[in-house]
């Protein structure tokens, strides 16, 4: 004679549950890239404000590799740009992710010049970045 045991749940509520994980994975994964559009955009220790150029040419990309915002410094008075106008776009990045489908995130700066922001002038924004998000 065999011995079972049957266990019952309620679908309905376990779907509940599994959606309102989901919908907190999400929240966090937007809370992290919120500080990271902060520290990359709003904090003068890691992002030079010169034209602004560089600062509002960060944008956000998923699951792809394709340019983003790139704004030129040729021709620009110094804060042309603001920083809450470069923090401004990560967040509308942020607001049109399909974090469903989303692989991975990159962020960008693809201004003319980040290369000399990068390594010619010290920054190493990235490296600052990364070294506080990873």
């Amino acid at each position: 004679m065999s011995k079972q045991s049957t266990i019952q749940f309620n679908k309905g509520a376990f779907d509940k549950k599994l959606l309102l994980l989901e919908q907190s994975v999400q929240e966090k994964l937007k809370d992290k890239l919120t500080d990271v559009a902060s520290y990359a955009t709003l904090d003068p220790s890691v992002s030079p404000l010169d034209t602004g150029a560089y600062v509002t040419s960060f944008s956000f990309k998923s699951n792809t590799s394709s340019r983003g915002r790139r704004k030129s410094s040729k021709n620009k008075a110094p804060n042309t740009h603001t920083r809450e106008e470069g923090f401004s776009g990560l967040m509308s990045d942020i607001e049109v992710m399909d974090f469903e489908e989303m692989e991975r995130v990159t962020l960008r700066n693809d201004s003319a010049h980040s290369q000399k922001v990068e390594e010619l002038h010290g920054y190493w924004v990235f490296a600052k970045i990364k070294d506080r998000f990873s």
